[in-house]
């Protein structure tokens, strides 16, 4: 995008040029070979409902770090998943290093993304949509 220039600099002056792929958009198709070749993915959103990113990473058994917005806590239940943190960069780098020095098992990552199904993502919708009937009724509507 058009940050590429300014963040390859940035990656450049750092000294970890050889270290860092900006590799800009990436076919749905490839994402799951990506997510899990890394180590950690991080993604210091400012406003989220449920990142779809997040569960594609713990699926490939990649733990994630992300900042306190909507869904957040729905998907980090432990410390097997990743962390939930400020939107703050150092607090973004702890909790990458912290993760990076004390890897979960990649499969207690991905045991975090089974719940995530479309069968149990209908089965909640169907049980919240029928609550607020349940509720509108019993007010007499």
């Amino acid at each position: 995008g058009p940050e590429h220039a300014r963040l390859a600099a940035r990656a450049a002056a750092a000294g970890v040029a050889d270290r860092v792929r900006l590799l800009g958009p990436v076919a749905h198709d490839d994402l799951s070979r990506w997510f899990a070749a890394a180590d950690v993915m991080a993604l210091a959103s400012s406003s989220e409902g449920l990142a779809n990113a997040w569960v594609e990473s713990l699926a490939c058994g990649t733990p994630i770090v992300i900042t306190d917005v909507g869904g957040a806590r729905d998907v980090v239940r432990d410390d097997a998943a990743g962390r939930i943190v400020a939107r703050d960069p150092a607090a973004v780098a702890r909790a990458i290093s912290d993760l990076l020095t004390h890897p979960p098992a990649r499969d207690a990552v991905r045991a975090h993304a089974l719940r995530f199904t479309w069968d149990a993502n209908a089965a909640a919708l169907h049980a919240h949509l029928a609550g607020l009937v349940h509720l509108h009724q019993a007010a007499g509507g």
